[in-house]
């Protein structure tokens, strides 16, 4: 029987369904079948609206972001009720999954029940995307399983240990780049980005994602707009039937951009000199693939804060207020660029980590 995979994952922080959703595609491609799970799926429509508010809350007020990180689990929707997920194990058993990668600790419970039904030992890997504990791991006791973890980033002192890649293109040298730079608030568009777009004129052309067309600097005309699809859900499956990357569109475009193979966003990081934005997981991931350095504006949560402490401390992105002292210096970011550029050259692929564990890697992939 070809064996299975489970990815489990969530909605609520897109720097983690993102990365998910690129692992699945990667995994696809080394002919290991797997399945993508958002725990949000599981909610009642009465909890999806409630998520559904907190987004747009958070989005228009930066301090509310901040407390909403402080919102217990089971206030923001938190599945309470095991018996929602019979019919998932159900799946499962008749899939003959035991294998799974486990990106949100929601999923904590969920496994523990399902490991009681009797069968055959489960092989459960976490993947950490921060460089610290984030509101869905609180409460995770690695010890309660035989769990394996990794940290994508490493922790403290310690190096990045492995990178998730979105593509395969080669990348753009920094002297190719243009003088622009892209300001965004992560997938939810959440921080203090906006305040920043009037600061920065003058510096460069700023690439800039909305969620609202009243967000528009119609002083600066040298900005470029992406509007970012605010009615897209990412746990219900779209026109393409699948689970597909958060939809957005150049202002000037009728047509929403949907795909399942990759972020249309990224098309943006990959040709800047640099992400001004706050220092989600999921930008870091990016920071390291497109070799493009992050000015870190402020962080909403302890795990961000650590996430710009741990890039800083390994010269691989900077403070918005160090960059400004130093007259927004591109030389700076060119030298952040060199870093990370090494840091894709010599890091592992999680995937190679990962096919490893379950021995499936290729002969021509193995090191």
């Amino acid at each position: 029987m070809k064996q299975m995979a489970a990815i489990l994952t969530s909605g609520m922080g897109l720097g983690v369904y993102v990365p998910s959703l690129i692992l699945h595609n990667q995994l696809k491609e080394n002919g290991y079948d797997n399945h993508i799970y958002i725990y949000e799926e599981y909610f009642t429509e009465k909890a999806k609206k409630n998520m559904e508010s907190y987004r747009k809350l958070f989005h228009s007020d930066f301090r509310a972001a901040i407390a909403g990180h402080k919102i217990p689990l089971h206030t923001a929707g938190k599945v309470e009720n095991l018996e929602l997920f019979q019919s998932l194990y159900e799946e499962w058993e008749k899939e003959d999954i035991t294998h799974f990668i486990m990106l949100s600790g929601h999923w904590d419970l969920v496994l523990t029940e399902y490991g009681k039904r009797g069968h055959k030992e489960l092989q459960i890997e976490c993947l950490r995307l921060d460089c610290g504990i984030t509101p869905s791991w609180r409460n995770y006791k690695e010890e309660d399983r035989n769990d394996k973890t990794q940290w994508l980033f490493g922790r403290a002192e310690e190096e990045i240990l492995y990178k998730i890649t979105v593509d395969n293109q080669e990348v753009i040298p920094f002297a190719n780049r243009k003088e622009e730079y892209f300001v965004h608030g992560g997938g939810w568009g959440m921080g203090t980005y906006r305040d920043s777009i009037k600061e920065l004129s003058g510096v460069g052309t700023l690439n800039i994602t909305l969620y609202d067309l009243n967000e528009i600097d119609k002083e600066n005309s040298d900005n470029q707009y992406y509007y970012m699809d605010a009615d897209w859900k990412p746990w219900y499956k779209g026109d393409l039937g699948e689970y597909c990357f958060p939809p957005m569109r150049p202002l000037e475009e009728k047509e929403f951009i949907n795909s399942n193979v990759l972020p249309s966003a990224y098309d943006i990081t990959r040709r800047v000199i640099g992400i001004i934005s706050k220092p989600g997981g999921g930008t870091l991931l990016d920071s390291i693939s497109a070799a493009t350095p992050i000015i870190f504006l402020p962080p909403i949560a302890e795990h961000e804060r650590n996430n710009a402490d741990y890039f800083i401390s390994h010269g691989l992105g900077v403070d918005f207020d160090t960059w400004k002292a130093s007259g927004y210096s591109k030389e700076l970011l060119h030298n952040l660029h060199k870093n990370l550029m090494q840091v894709r050259e010599n890091t592992t692929e999680y995937r190679e980590y990962l096919l490893k564990q379950w021995d499936k890697v290729p002969a021509t992939a193995d090191k």
